[in-house]
């Protein structure tokens, strides 16, 4: 998508007076190099770091994929292959 909507999304969406990193979705925000470096690899630091952004949507959605997505500025086709991926929801015994 373009960055032009991303900033006309934000300014809209936000219920704050300045827009913070918080507001950007997950495929704009930068990764703090201090979380990354301190899991095995890079590979490892992005995933962990991409499942716990997952979780938090679907917390904050009622764990609703397709408005999870948004928030995230996937598509739900995308989310879902993640879910799958990282076990999301599952219950274990």
């Amino acid at each position: 998508m373009r960055s032009d909507y991303y900033f006309a999304r934000m300014v809209i969406m936000s219920n704050r007076e300045a827009i913070t990193s918080s507001d950007l979705p997950i495929n704009l925000k930068l990764l703090a190099s201090k979380e990354v470096l301190n899991n095995e690899s890079l590979k490892a630091g992005i995933e962990d770091i991409e499942k716990s952004s997952i979780l938090t949507a679907l917390e904050k959605s009622g764990w609703v994929q397709a408005r999870a997505a948004r928030m995230l500025g996937i598509t739900s086709r995308q989310i879902g292959y993640k879910i799958k991926k990282y076990g999301i929801g599952l219950l274990t015994s």
